[in-house]
């Protein structure tokens, strides 16, 4: 992807004001009405362009989420798996094993993660209560 330019509109060339006011920055086009800022790649573009380091937040643990055939279920805290699984079968979902393909996390960046990948990113956002488990898979109750 080529570098953007941080005051001009990628759909219609149009010049926008007060770019990269702070890191969380989105803005919309006054002409044509394009998002022209956004959180990560165009944010890292631009802010770069500006001689300013990229904000990215710490990647963390925001979910306890089940998968099943390739469609992921969360709830968010305090919810637990159970209240997932509950809500799956209040759905009228099938149960058990053979459609349940895994249980695990939502992280911050959206993405899934396995327990043991869970894990390791709750461990390195220092998430873990006092109370926690010593790994090598994270339960919810490790993290609220």
């Amino acid at each position: 992807m080529a570098d953007l330019d941080p005051t001009t509109c990628p759909a219609c060339g149009a010049q926008t004001r007060d770019p990269l006011r702070d890191p969380q920055w989105l803005a919309w086009c006054e002409r044509c009405g394009a998002l022209i800022g956004t959180r990560g790649r165009h944010l890292r573009a631009k802010a770069e362009a500006w001689g300013q380091p990229p904000a990215e937040p710490p990647l963390r643990v925001v979910a306890a989420a089940v998968q099943a055939h390739g469609l992921t279920f969360s709830l968010p805290p305090p919810a637990r798996h159970h209240n997932v699984l509950r809500l799956m079968h209040d759905l009228g979902l099938p149960d058990g094993p053979s459609w349940i393909t895994g249980q695990g996390f939502l992280l911050s960046d959206g993405r899934w993660a396995s327990r043991r990948d869970a894990w390791l990113v709750a461990v390195a956002a220092g998430q873990l209560l006092e109370r926690a488990r010593k790994g090598p898979e994270l339960f919810s109750e490790d993290v609220w």
